[in-house]
């Protein structure tokens, strides 16, 4: 009976699951980042949609990173990596090593070599 139970329970736990989708500004600079499915521990899918005053923008480099702060008995935890594509879509990849809440940080280098940064969290 137990068994049963906790199958049931798990199983209406991921009907409520959901794709991560965020979105923010980074400066003047209307940021959503979002995955085709759900986030898991492991190499993550993301689409980066970038837009500026409504028209997709072409920066000069997207770079993503995933980071968890030190803890007492775990040292800090990142990946960093690039997103590619054009027209305002990208797409890279997040890893995450382990459950938990991560920083994830979407850097954009525009073409006058400016950084503007969106920042967002994800709960494994």
């Amino acid at each position: 009976m137990k068994k049963i139970i906790l199958t049931v329970l798990l199983s209406i736990g991921t009907l409520f699951a959901a794709p991560f989708n965020s979105s923010g500004k980074a400066s003047d600079i209307t940021v959503k980042i979002q995955s085709d499915k759900d986030l898991f521990v492991g190499q993550n899918n993301v689409t980066i949609s970038l837009t500026k005053e409504g028209k997709p923008l072409t920066p000069k480099s997207v770079e993503l990173k995933a980071f968890m702060p030190e803890m007492p008995g775990m040292p800090e935890m990142s990946e960093e990596g690039e997103a590619k594509g054009k027209n305002g879509i990208y797409k890279g990849s997040l890893n995450f090593s382990m459950n938990g809440t991560w920083q994830v940080t979407v850097t954009i280098i525009d073409t006058d070599g400016k950084r503007k940064r969106f920042k967002t969290s994800v709960s494994l």
